[in-house]
């Protein structure tokens, strides 16, 4: 410009991914795209797309909806490491790895957390001698449905 103006260039560009019912806004996935949703057991919690390396956080979710990273290199196998935030004491969400097979130009839904999610915090007292006072967290990895005891081993992991 002449005359000692200024000049301000912006740009803007997004994203909208649907897939399967789920809907999220994010940078443009350019050649597709994953989309993790929280489980509504999840409420609140920010769930976290990062490379297998773990060192590129390629989405996460927030006021714009599921976490939403693009797709890199269509059909080839690709790791991705999921991680929740802000979710409830003892949530177990599984592994948080993901391989996946994108084709060009689609979309992976995936919905993080379970129905199958159920967390015991108690304060153990034993009585006798001495007296002690210990606080466990239990967590389920699978529902129960009532056809076996909530008290089975089987069912429950605990750690103090």
């Amino acid at each position: 410009m002449n005359g000692g103006g200024q000049a301000v260039r912006a740009r803007l560009q997004s994203g909208i991914a649907f897939v399967d019912g789920m809907f999220g806004v994010s940078r443009d996935p350019g050649r597709g795209f994953y989309l993790f949703r929280p489980h509504p057991s999840l409420r609140g919690a920010q769930v976290t797309i990062e490379s297998s390396a773990g060192s590129t956080t390629l989405g996460r979710s927030g006021l714009f909806g599921p976490a939403v990273a693009p797709a890199r290199n269509p059909y080839r196998p690709e790791e991705l490491r999921v991680g929740i935030s802000g979710g409830p004491v003892g949530y177990d969400i599984g592994s948080g790895r993901y391989l996946v097979v994108p084709g060009a130009r689609t979309g992976i839904g995936l919905t993080v957390g379970s129905d199958a999610y159920r967390t015991v915090i108690a304060t153990l007292i034993f009585e006798g001698s001495r007296f002690r006072s210990s606080t466990a967290t239990c967590v389920t990895t699978r529902a129960w449905t009532g056809l076996s005891s909530p008290t089975d081993p089987d069912v429950w992991r605990c750690r103090t």
